[in-house]
């Protein structure tokens, strides 16, 4: 009797990546009307950064996902090579984009933390979590790709949201203790984005809403300094309006857009 192969599961994805993917998609089909000003505009920006960089170019796409703000077909008319870098890509996606020659797909931990976290906090003998945290040295996770700009689209907070719960949910920290962590892995990504011609949008603070809109209070969720470059914008995403991001308001998320050359 011949014995099938059985792939084994990433450890990577016990950190909750496929749970959290799974959670956009279907926050924006709830939320679709309110999303779409918000991709809009992260479209379009996207569209006028790369129309500074020269046709043929390679360009990274850091957390590509569903690409729900990305301009694919744009993208894909344009570039010699898009690397789409995720931990997973939903398999939908890859169907979507399974004949185009120039779409790349890229499996990678895009913080260049992940395996060493869970290594630390699944270790039984851990003296101090956090001295071992701080400690860790980022990955150049693009070290064996030859690209020539890097998109970072409405990934950098939550990347570090993702790694962080998951340290929470193992480990008991009393509230701000992984602040400093945060900010290590949002100096990191934003490091990075300094090696290439880069285009970033993230958000940078939550406002939560009562019901008749006015704030209840606002949380940053950029621990970092915002980067200084060329034709910065902003504006206001209505993220949830059910109340399942915060069981008492309503989110908005302010963002920020900068091109970095």
């Amino acid at each position: 009797m011949k014995i099938p192969f059985l792939k084994q599961p990433d450890p990577l994805l016990s950190i909750g990546y496929k749970s959290d993917q799974k959670g956009i998609l279907n926050r924006y089909l709830r939320e679709k009307n309110n999303w779409q000003e918000h991709l809009n505009k992260s479209a379009d920006y996207i569209i006028r950064f790369c129309e500074q960089i020269p046709a043929e170019s390679k360009i990274v796409i850091l957390g590509s996902g569903w690409l729900l703000d990305i301009p694919m077909d744009y993208l894909v008319n344009k570039f010699k090579l898009i690397y789409l870098v995720d931990v997973l890509h939903p398999i939908q996606v890859k169907h979507k984009f399974r004949d185009k020659t120039n779409v790349i797909f890229v499996e990678k931990d895009i913080t260049g933390y992940a395996t060493d976290v869970l290594r630390i906090i699944n270790k039984p003998q851990q003296a101090d979590i956090l001295v071992s945290l701080m400690n860790l040295t980022c990955l150049n996770v693009l070290e064996d790709l030859q690209y020539d700009a890097i998109l970072s689209v409405n990934i950098l907070t939550q990347l570090d949201s993702i790694l962080c719960d998951f340290i929470v949910s193992k480990k008991y920290f009393p509230d701000g203790k992984l602040i400093e962590f945060q900010k290590k892995l949002q100096f990191e990504q934003l490091k990075l984005l300094t090696t290439r011609p880069s285009c970033l949008i993230s958000d940078v603070e939550e406002v939560f809403l009562y019901k008749n809109n006015s704030i209840a209070f606002k949380s940053d969720s950029l621990k970092v300094d915002w980067p200084i470059g060329r034709h910065s914008e902003s504006w206001n995403w209505k993220f949830d309006s059910n109340y399942l991001y915060h069981s008492r308001y309503k989110t908005n998320l302010s963002v920020k857009a900068v091109m970095l050359f």
